[in-house]
């Protein structure tokens, strides 16, 4: 009986306990609140007296020790601030500490030291809520400013760092498509003239720079936009230099030199180079979704594809005087302009505030190929008129999430097709009947799309060993980025850990299954 008393006196204790430690939780809580309001009107001494409070309380919540750092920041005290970050990482148990390591990074890159402040930033990767947005975005660029900083710390591995820093810039943009200062990062990263011809850099420097003029107005670098032209028309390549450029970089390129050339019309110089050089990049993108495969897909699938919306809708040319009045020189004739096309404008806001332009989802639909204008091919003679939109197709298909909404119509297209097509021969026989089952079709769909694609575009009918290869593998790996959608399939699983482990004797599986019974 006194043993039954004793655990309920422990429990009935453990009770108080816990309700005595959530009211101190409460309480901090309510200190951490009252010292952001504080904050907010500049009260920075009023609000560390309210965190320092809210620590006695309960030292083991992240954003107090956050706030309290923001608070020491203001008041010029980084020593102070770093020491509160560093100590919240060993007394944190609750909130969100993510960001502690990230406050900790900028501190450190402000410090000079690049290195440790990724150190930083990748364990507040591993740490924050990939749904929120903000914090992502903020996380990406910082990552990018510090990436950028080490390039100068670190020259020997300059265009390694630079590569980092643009990724991290196009991966903010990513999260927030109207950020200035991540257009403006990703441009000086890729825009050098030592780097710029092997990276590809003058095509996405040129798109880059649009949007920063667009969306740069108040930036601190922005007048410096208006110097960009003449320097970079200034840039001199030898023909060896010439002949490696990309097409795109290479296209990009000439026509900054060519608009150079030319007189400034009243708009100014950098408004001439934006409507000249972007439509001669963006011609390649002048249907939707983007027909043609480009090599620098990241930058290119998110840019050139909505440069080329805004030409086909009519809203470019409004476009390129927003976005040189925001550069301030020759801003008003620019200015005039825009107020006597108020529709213009108008239409050209409305088309920027669509969702889907700037959604990360939607825009994975415009990486490859076009989905097709039909869904079935009913005759011989209409799918030979149509080759060229299967070739679309199937690079639609094989580039593709199953999930986009397009794929079930294109499937349907691609089956259709070769069905009816005089110029295809695809061959399925008893070696795929273990692989295509009812849920997998989609994996068949797309063996057919690979041998179909090789028919075409080399203009012949046959399959041999290499093709077989080539197409079984190109199935195989849209398996492995489908699975989920798909199913599993086991025949199809053995055959990636094979293909993983032992590419010798998955060629030899592969290839042994070849010639095949029609």
């Amino acid at each position: 009986m006194k043993k039954v008393i004793l655990f309920v006196i422990m429990a009935i204790l453990s009770a108080v306990a816990m309700a005595q430690n959530d009211e101190k939780r409460q309480a901090a809580y309510d200190l951490v609140s009252e010292g952001v309001k504080l904050y907010d009107d500049d009260k920075y001494e009023e609000a560390l007296k309210k965190f320092n409070a809210a620590l006695k309380l309960d030292d083991t919540y992240a954003s107090t020790y956050y706030e309290k750092a923001l608070a020491l920041r203001a008041m010029d005290n980084n020593k102070e601030a770093k020491k509160t970050l560093e100590k919240s990482l060993q007394k944190v148990t609750w909130g969100n500490i993510a960001m502690n390591y990230k406050f900790l990074g900028d501190i450190t890159d402000e410090e000079g030291n690049a290195r440790k402040a990724l150190d930083y930033y990748w364990k507040a990767t591993e740490l924050v809520d990939g749904d929120n947005n903000s914090q992502m975005h903020t996380l990406a660029y910082n990552m990018g400013v510090a990436y950028s900083n080490l390039a100068k710390q670190e020259p020997d591995s300059l265009v390694a760092h630079r590569n980092r820093a643009a990724n991290c810039f196009m991966l903010s943009l990513r999260f927030r498509p109207t950020h200035a200062s991540s257009y403006y990062g990703y441009y000086s990263m890729v825009a050098s003239p030592e780097d710029a011809p092997a990276s590809g850099g003058y095509s996405s420097a040129l798109g880059m720079l649009g949007w920063y003029g667009f969306f740069g107005g108040g930036h601190h670098m922005i007048e410096k936009m208006a110097e960009m032209p003449d320097k970079w028309a200034a840039v001199n390549l030898t023909q060896e230099e010439m002949d490696s450029l990309r097409p795109q970089t290479r296209i990009a390129f000439e026509s900054v030199r060519e608009s150079a050339k030319r007189e400034p019309s009243e708009y100014g110089r950098l408004y001439d180079m934006f409507m000249y050089a972007i439509p001669k990049v963006a011609e390649n993108f002048t249907e939707e979704p983007a027909p043609v495969c480009m090599a620098e897909d990241l930058y290119e699938e998110f840019l050139y594809p909505l440069y080329a919306k805004m030409i086909r809708e009519g809203v470019f040319e409004t476009f390129c005087h927003v976005a040189a009045m925001r550069i301030q020189r020759s801003a008003i004739p620019n200015m005039n302009w825009i107020e006597k096309n108020d529709a213009a404008v108008k239409k050209l806001t409305d088309m920027l505030n669509e969702g889907r332009y700037f959604d990360p989802d939607v825009r994975l639909e415009q990486k490859y190929g076009r989905v097709p204008s039909v869904a079935n091919v009913s005759s011989e003679e209409d799918a030979h008129a149509r080759n060229e939109e299967a070739k679309f197709a199937c690079l639609y298909f094989l580039n593709h999430d199953y999930g986009t909404r397009e794929m079930h119509k294109t499937m349907q297209f691609i089956f259709s097709w070769i069905q009816a097509s005089p110029d295809v021969s695809v061959q399925v026989g008893n070696a795929e009947a273990k692989w295509f089952t009812k849920e997998t079709t989609p994996c068949l769909i797309a063996y057919m799309a690979h041998c179909a694609l090789y028919q075409l575009e080399n203009n012949t009918k046959e399959m041999t060993e290499d093709v077989y290869l080539d197409a079984v593998t190109d199935m195989l790996n849209f398996y492995i980025d489908n699975k989920e959608k798909i199913g599993a399939n086991a025949e199809l699983d053995r055959l990636v850990e094979l293909g993983k482990n032992d590419f010798e004797n998955f060629e030899k599986e592969v290839r042994a299954n070849f010639p095949k019974t029609e």
